[in-house]
């Protein structure tokens, strides 16, 4: 069970950034692309590794564009990356406290059962 909620949510997590990172790029590159043959701007608007490509034959100009389009998208990924961190870091310091008695004491814990059955024995002194 363990595996499988780590590759979903790997999953979920690369979607999600994927998805901010597109949506920030094409929102950036979208209005710069007035004046460029048909093919290319519709190329730089699917993928910035197409866009990148048709951009050599476009000069600096054109490398200046797609390095501005994809250092925006780059830009809201990490941004919602941070804010997802920052959101799991404060849910686990508030479930923490709970989630953890606060005192254990030794009469508590020999009375606890290991995961096969056994009973843990506390050594005689």
């Amino acid at each position: 069970m363990n595996d499988t909620a780590r590759e979903v949510g790997a999953a979920l997590g690369v979607a999600v950034l994927g998805s901010a990172f597109n949506t920030a790029y094409r929102n950036d590159i979208a209005g710069r692309l007035d004046g460029l043959p048909t093919d290319v701007a519709d190329g730089a608007q699917e993928a910035s590794a197409i866009a990148l490509g048709a951009a050599g034959g476009l000069g600096a100009d054109g490398a200046q564009l797609v390095a501005s389009a994809f250092e925006s998208g780059l830009r809201a990924a990490v941004l919602l990356s941070a804010a997802l961190f920052a959101f799991g870091a404060l849910y686990t310091w508030w479930r923490g406290e709970d989630a953890v008695p606060a005192e254990a004491s030794d009469d508590d814990l020999a009375g606890a059962a290991e995961p096969s059955g056994l009973e843990v024995v506390p050594e005689a002194a």
